[in-house]
C-alpha cells in the first residue's frame, strides 16, 4: 500500500478535503485522484508520456484494491453510505479509467517496446558455450557410466543437460523445466511414421532433421502442446540420466519430472546464469534473456 500512500499524499495537496485512505474511493473526489495520480507517475500534458507508465497503471490496480477492501470492512460494519461511495467509485472507475489512463499507459509502453533496441546473442559467443557444455557433458557422463556415480556427478549432468536443451529449442525455460518422465519414455518407445508426401517435399536439411532429432512434446501455456527437439547426444544423456537415477540416490523414485533432483526441479535461470557465467563469452547476459 506504498503507492496508494504516496496517491494520498499527492491527493491531499490538490483537495484538503481528502484525509485518509478511504477518501481516496469516493465518487465526488475521482477527479481529484486522476490528477494524483498523473502527478505521482510523471504525465506531461505536451506530450502525453508518463515519466513511469508502470506506477500508473499499478496504481489502478491499487485503488481497485483499496474499494474492495473498503467495501468488505463497510459492509461488516453496516456503513452503507460508505460501502454505496467505493461501489460507484469502482463503477466510475471502469467507465473513465480505461480512457483517462490505461489507455495512454498502453500506448507508452508498446511505443518503448517497439523502440528498445534488442540484443541477440552473438554467435561466437553461442558456439563457445555450446562447446563448453558438450565437453562438459562429455566429461560427466563418462563419470556416471564409470566408477564414480555420485549425487553431484548426476546432479550435474542433468542440470547440463536442462541447459542443453534450453539453447537448442529457445523456449521458454519453464517447458523444458516441468517435462514429464511419463511422456518422455511414452513418446520415445513410439516410432515416428512420416507421411511420405509431407516427408518428400520437405529439403534435404530438414529430413535429415527429421530422422536425427527426437521429438517430445510437453505441456505448455493454456495446455497448449509444446515440441522440445532433442538430438542424439541429448537423448544419450537423458538415457544415462535414467539408467543411474536410483543408483546416484539423487532423486525419489515417486518423482515426475525427467530433469530434476531430490524432491524439487532445478532452478532453470539459475542453471542458465551458472553455465554462462564464463569468461569465454563476451556478453553472457544476452544468452540468459
Amino acid at each position: 500500500m506504498r503507492r496508494i500512500a504516496r496517491l494520498l499524499l499527492e491527493t491531499q495537496q490538490i483537495n484538503a478535503s481528502i484525509k485518509s485512505a478511504k477518501d481516496l474511493v469516493d465518487p465526488a473526489h475521482f477527479d481529484d485522484v486522476i490528477l494524483g495520480v498523473n502527478i505521482c507517475s510523471g504525465f506531461d500534458t505536451s506530450n502525453q508520456n508518463f515519466e513511469a507508465p508502470t506506477l500508473a497503471k499499478k496504481l489502478g490496480q491499487s485503488l481497485t484494491t483499496l474499494a474492495e477492501i473498503v467495501i468488505a470492512e463497510s459492509i461488516k460494519s453496516s456503513d452503507t453510505l460508505q460501502e454505496c461511495k467505493a461501489e460507484q467509485f469502482l463503477k466510475l472507475k471502469n467507465l473513465q479509467w480505461k480512457q483517462r489512463i490505461a489507455t495512454k499507459v498502453y500506448k507508452q509502453q508498446c511505443k518503448q517496446k517497439w523502440q528498445k533496441p534488442k540484443k541477440v546473442p552473438l554467435t561466437a559467443d553461442t558456439v563457445k558455450l555450446n562447446q563448453l557444455l558438450t565437453n562438459q557433458v562429455c566429461t560427466t557422463k563418462e563419470k556416471l557410466q564409470g566408477n564414480e556415480v555420485s549425487t553431484s556427478t548426476w546432479r550435474e549432468l542433468a542440470s547440463l543437460t536442462l541447459a542443453q536443451l534450453i539453447m537448442f529449442n529457445r523456449r521458454r525455460p519453464g517447458e523444458t523445466q516441468y517435462l514429464r518422465m511419463s511422456d518422455y519414455l511414452e513418446q520415445t518407445k513410439k516410432k515416428r511414421e512420416f507421411q511420405d508426401e509431407i516427408f518428400e517435399s520437405l529439403p534435404i536439411a530438414q529430413k535429415l532433421a527429421a530422422k536425427r532429432l527426437t521429438l517430445i512434446m510437453t505441456r505448455g501455456k493454456r495446455d497448449r502442446g509444446v515440441p522440445i527437439l532433442l538430438t542424439p547426444d541429448m537423448a544419450d544423456s537423458v538415457k544415462v540420466l535414467n539408467k543411474t537415477r536410483q543408483i546416484a540416490g539423487s532423486i525419489h523414485k515417486t518423482h515426475t519430472y525427467l530433469l530434476a533432483h531430490q524432491e524439487t526441479l532445478f532452478s532453470r535461470f539459475e542453471v542458465m546464469i551458472v553455465c554462462t557465467n564464463t569468461r569465454i563469452c563476451v556478453g553472457p547476459k544476452i544468452l540468459t534473456d
